[in-house]
């Protein structure tokens, strides 16, 4: 499975409680909205819905568009990268916009807070900032209990820790926007949970330990005999399937917050 695809795949677990951040932080209806982080078009796609046809869309590439599959760069919402010149967006669409918003953008950030201060430096006063993020600071909860997915879970937490990544994003996003100079968010959080039987679920967790496995192995996390990369989707399918094991997703956490005085400066992403 190819990184988009991951994402996107991924992304489709988490769309109703998506929805559900859209439908308690509204109302959206012809409002203008940035749409920052990895898989910006499943989401802007969601907050097109919401905005409907009298509103406007303007999404931020985490990685560059060129890369991105046909389908996705014949969008019909404008989009750049994340390193070229912000100042392009505040020309494009006429910034600070009615609504930010932010899936799965501050684990990597070596600031969070900072970060959410320059986001909301881009919603006009009145407007809303609302951001998801994991927290994977839970075990991988399961039953029946399947060690392999247990100890996949666990290898690839343990490799984003050792790269500086914030695990526990997630329920440090109410912080975040305090000490960000904010007002306390609105939160929800939730988990999709699937069976072993969705072929997609070993192999997105497959496929993240293959994207730590340098990180896993050279950390001493777990050893290659171990992981045995090139068959472990196949031994998490078998292992759910006989099993019959449902399976929670990472816990997404949603917050969102009125912009009642805006920062000011421009934004700067970290590399990734």
């Amino acid at each position: 499975m190819a990184p988009l695809e991951r994402i996107e795949a991924c992304a489709s677990f988490f769309r109703p409680m998506t929805e559900q951040m859209f439908r308690q932080s509204g109302p959206w209806k012809g409002r203008s909205v940035l749409v920052v982080g990895p898989e910006w078009g499943e989401l802007a796609a969601l907050a097109a819905r919401f905005v409907g046809a009298r509103g406007q869309v303007v999404g931020i590439e985490y990685s560059d568009i060129a890369d991105r599959p046909a389908a996705d760069r014949d969008r019909h919402w404008p989009s750049c990268d994340v390193e070229s010149d912000f100042g392009g967006f505040w020309r494009l669409s006429g910034a600070p916009f009615d609504a930010v918003l932010g899936r799965f953008l501050l684990m990597r950030q070596p600031d969070p807070v900072a970060t959410i201060w320059r986001l909301a430096s881009l919603v006009r006063v009145g407007g809303l900032l609302a951001l998801q993020e994991f927290d994977l600071t839970q075990p991988a909860h399961m039953r029946p209990e399947v060690k392999l997915a247990r100890d996949a879970a666990r290898w690839v937490t343990l490799a984003l820790r050792e790269l500086g990544h914030h695990v526990g994003i997630g329920m440090q996003l109410h912080h975040s926007f305090i000490a960000s100079g904010l007002e306390r968010p609105g939160m929800i959080a939730g988990s999709s949970v699937m069976t072993g039987a969705e072929p997609d679920v070993s192999t997105l967790l497959a496929e993240s330990v293959r994207d730590v496995y340098d990180i896993i192995c050279d950390r001493g996390i777990a050893t290659p005999d171990e992981i045995d990369i090139d068959t472990l989707a196949a031994r998490l399918r078998q292992a759910f399937l006989e099993t019959e094991a449902a399976v929670m997703s990472p816990l997404l956490v949603s917050a969102w917050t009125r912009i009642v005085r805006q920062p000011a400066g421009c934004l700067r992403f970290a590399g990734t």
